[in-house]
């Protein structure tokens, strides 16, 4: 598998104070029991389908999330599970071999990102990321019908050659254009380079 992600710097806590020190597992968030919230605790395993809220659950909610989020970062969150199950459907009905996800809003993705995304069959992927929380570009392959020895990853664009059987091999690109003005020309630029370097079909 390929990966290309970033990450910062490791943080450490004050000496002698663990992270989750201040945080009172008693006392709820204030949007502890709206249905994003519901939602986001049944995802991550804290909830059972169809138990209700209670202090012990939303206690583990805001222990895991350290500070409690806002109403709107929650609903976001709550968002892109949906939207998650959403694609997943959509890939489960159709059962494609090559899936190419634009704007993904993810600086890191990993395993089992793409698993629950897409499902076990696309153990094989390369992917652009995200810029804070714009951009991003993930194109995943289904086992056992392409096979890819190269890629290449670009600040706007991932391109991957593909072989199915004993057909020519092919490239395949997934783009994310930038959306100011002033960046448009160096992204044509990267395209002419993306075709210099991706000879062939």
């Amino acid at each position: 598998m390929h990966h290309l992600g970033f990450s910062g710097a490791p943080t450490a806590s004050p000496p002698g104070r663990s992270l989750y020190s201040t945080i009172s597992t008693t006392k709820l968030p204030p949007e502890g029991h709206s249905p994003a919230s519901v939602t986001v605790c049944r995802t991550l395993g804290f909830l059972e389908k169809g138990a209700p809220m209670t202090a012990d659950v939303s206690g583990k909610y805001t222990e895991f999330f350290a500070t409690p989020m806002t109403r709107t970062h929650v609903a976001a969150l709550a968002k892109l599970v949906v939207l998650r199950d959403a694609v997943r459907k959509v890939v489960d009905d159709s059962k494609p071999i090559l899936v190419c996800i634009q704007e993904t809003k993810l600086a890191v993705i990993s395993d089992w990102d793409v698993c629950s995304l897409l499902g076990r069959d696309f153990q094989d992927y390369v992917y652009l990321a995200a810029q804070g929380t714009r951009g991003g570009v993930l194109v995943a392959w289904r086992q056992g019908f392409l096979t890819s020895d190269q890629h290449l990853v670009h600040r706007h664009s991932v391109s991957v050659r593909f072989s199915l059987d004993d057909e020519p091999a092919w490239w395949f690109t997934g783009v994310y254009g930038p959306h100011q003005d002033a960046d448009k020309a160096g992204f044509l630029d990267e395209l002419r380079e993306v075709r210099e370097h991706c000879q062939g079909p």
